[in-house]
């Protein structure tokens, strides 16, 4: 398998298949992602599982886990649009969803730069498209967004796009990752 760098300079794309979700970076599986009954999803990067899930309904979270340690947290509330992405090594990070006049999931850095977002792109079917915009995300984090960012916008995926196509592009990947290392 290549590393993550040169997987992350390709073209990306989730592929949807029952409850599987395969990130692809070209024809190579970056990731895979299984959801299971209680809503929980699990993925295995680099040979380490992680487990992603929500908790909570008034103020909801949704964490990342590995080997039951948490590793990251998105906090929001209940009738916010706004969240706040916490790693546990200190690097936060906000999204903002917003739902008009197409559905948009933005995530930002401490200083505001936007990193990535997912959004449903107006064609005669909309489409699901993830873009990159910061350069300076580690590898690893923006990996942990793109799933968090992917967990938490599946539903309008699923709803808008057939279960066996193609049904997220990451455009450009190779500038979000040239200075982040």
């Amino acid at each position: 398998m290549k590393n993550l760098k040169q997987q992350l300079n390709q073209k990306l794309s989730w592929v949807i298949s029952d409850n599987q979700f395969s990130l692809k970076a070209a024809d190579e599986t970056l990731l895979d992602m299984k959801e299971d009954k209680s809503g929980r999803a699990s993925f295995v990067l680099e040979e380490e599982k992680y487990i992603i899930h929500n908790e909570g309904f008034w103020n909801p979270s949704t964490i990342i886990t590995k080997e039951g340690k948490q590793l990251l947290v998105l906090k929001r509330r209940f009738l916010g649009s706004k969240g706040k992405i916490e790693f546990d090594n200190g690097k936060v990070y906000s999204c903002k969803f917003k739902d008009a006049p197409l559905a948009k999931l933005t995530f930002f850095s401490k200083d505001k730069k936007e990193v990535l977002h997912y959004k449903l792109k107006p064609k005669h079917k909309p489409k699901t498209i993830l873009s990159n915009m910061d350069d300076s995300v580690n590898k690893h984090e923006l990996l942990m967004l793109i799933v968090l960012g992917y967990y938490s916008f599946k539903g309008i995926v699923r709803e808008n796009e057939a279960d066996d196509l193609l049904n997220t592009v990451a455009a450009d990947v190779k500038k979000l990752i040239g200075k982040a290392e």
